[in-house]
């Protein structure tokens, strides 16, 4: 599967072969003869064999867009889509699109893919966005099918009050990391699951995220995955792989910081804050030995795993932030852990403060407190120690 994805993503890097010279009539009829505008390919817009043009008048002005080299599903047109749909001579479709001031007015035009490369085409009248109709390129991920000469777009989104109902969304990261993005599946106005998406040089994956009653499901497509289940004395992690088979079940117990006397002090103990309150969280069901997790499952799980201390409503955005690290979440603000090895402490160790609501840190190395004064935090809120840990690491 993550072969095809990596061969998807290099596609539409390729070169594109020179293509013969193509017009269009007042009424929207293709030719190869000269007409009323002449249609320059648009490399930025054009995908694998999804090819986009600008059309352009007798002054040089852009007023259309074409889009061609696809199939479209009768089941996605209607009767204001009549005149911007049409076939040309292969008996294959193209959409036009009519530009008002340089700006899409109706028709159909070529939408952002994403980086999973998504083609998407949005359909306008008077300027308004209608409907979106598109290919479902995670479809042919997870089926390894390969792209043929023609894009088959099969699949619409719906909107109500300018707002997707129906359909699903595409969410790149805003955090600078153009290898990640997520795609949000919505159904009647909510969302049903959400795909997480990141490329890098020769690494691919895909991860889904669904919401429970009680908890999430995280499934690493291909690899296997993780329900997580949450109750008023902790959490529950059951492991599953690639047959759904349940491999490995895990509790945790979880204690307001208060209570950290009724942990066992000879496991290691881990800090989260929520909602400005300091908890403490233990694993009370150790795994076997030969159960290596970190041998099955990626470590971008773990970390979702890591960072969902508690249930919380959770955007694209915010799961794109948890695995890039770079965003702080409802869902609990990991602040280290504290366990001993041989004996000896290691590990960051709270304190209240001298202010109710602040806290000290004290962080150890080999057993014994570090003496750099970095590692000293003194009388400060959750939000200031979660930033000073995270510019240490």
């Amino acid at each position: 599967m993550y072969k095809l994805i990596l061969l998807i993503l290099i596609l539409p890097m390729s070169v594109f072969a020179q293509e013969e010279n193509l017009y269009l009539s007042a009424g929207n009829n293709l030719s190869t003869q000269k007409s009323d505008f002449r249609c320059e390919l648009n490399t930025s817009k054009s995908r694998e064999y999804a090819r986009c043009y600008d059309c352009i008048d007798a002054s040089g002005k852009i007023v259309k867009e074409l889009n061609k080299n696809l199939f479209i599903m009768k089941s996605l047109t209607d009767s204001q889509s009549v005149p911007y749909f049409k076939l040309d001579d292969k008996n294959a479709h193209y959409l036009i699109g009519d530009l008002k001031n340089g700006k899409p007015w109706n028709g159909f035009f070529k939408q952002p893919g994403g980086v999973m490369e998504f083609k998407i085409y949005a359909f306008y009248k008077d300027g308004a966005q209608v409907y979106q109709i598109y290919h479902d390129n995670l479809k042919d991920m997870l089926t390894e099918k390969e792209s043929g000469p023609y894009s088959v777009i099969q699949e619409k989104n719906t909107y109500r009050d300018g707002k997707l109902f129906d359909g699903m969304e595409l969410v790149d990261d805003k955090n600078g990391d153009s290898g990640m993005g997520a795609i949000r599946f919505v159904k009647a106005g909510k969302t049903e699951r959400t795909v997480l998406g990141l490329f890098a040089m020769h690494y691919a994956e895909l991860i889904d995220v669904r919401e429970s009653p009680n908890g999430y499901s995280i499934e690493s497509l291909g690899r296997g995955g993780v329900k997580i289940g949450y109750s008023p004395k902790g959490r529950t992690l059951d492991f599953y792989d690639t047959q759904k088979k349940d491999v490995l079940h895990l509790d945790y117990t979880q204690l307001p910081f208060d209570q950290v006397k009724q942990l066992d002090q000879n496991k290691p103990i881990t800090y989260f804050s929520h909602h400005d309150q300091l908890f403490v969280e233990q694993m009370t069901s150790m795994p076997k030995d030969d159960e290596q997790l970190h041998d099955k499952y990626t470590k971008i799980v773990f970390r979702l795993v890591q960072q969902l201390y508690v249930k919380a409503p959770l955007d694209s955005l915010s799961l794109l932030g948890i695995i890039s690290e770079k965003v702080s979440q409802s869902s609990g603000i990991p602040l280290g852990y504290f366990a001993k090895s041989e004996g000896k402490a290691y590990g960051v160790w709270f304190s209240k403060g001298e202010t109710t609501g602040k806290y000290n840190v004290d962080y150890y190395e080999s057993g014994k407190i570090s003496p750099k004064t970095e590692f000293k935090i003194r009388n400060k809120s959750l939000k200031e120690i979660a930033l000073i840990l995270q510019g240490l690491h």
